[in-house]
């Protein structure tokens, strides 16, 4: 049985943003309490990837 304190409660697709703002990113997976994101970054032009502890995030809600 897994440890409870050790999952995150982001699930894959979850959009999600820092706690501070900032862009909305995509759950791409989650490892233990690090959560690995996808976004665009309009700059590059190039999708980036990030991981997060899951304590700096929160969630989006859409619509």
């Amino acid at each position: 049985m897994e440890n409870e304190e050790n999952m995150t409660t982001f699930k894959i697709g979850d959009v999600v943003q820092l706690k501070s703002g900032g862009q909305k990113m995509t759950v791409k997976n989650c490892v233990f309490a690090n959560v690995n994101v996808t976004y665009f970054d309009e700059i590059s032009k190039e999708f980036k990837f990030q991981t997060f502890e899951d304590e700096l995030l929160v969630k989006v809600e859409e619509g």
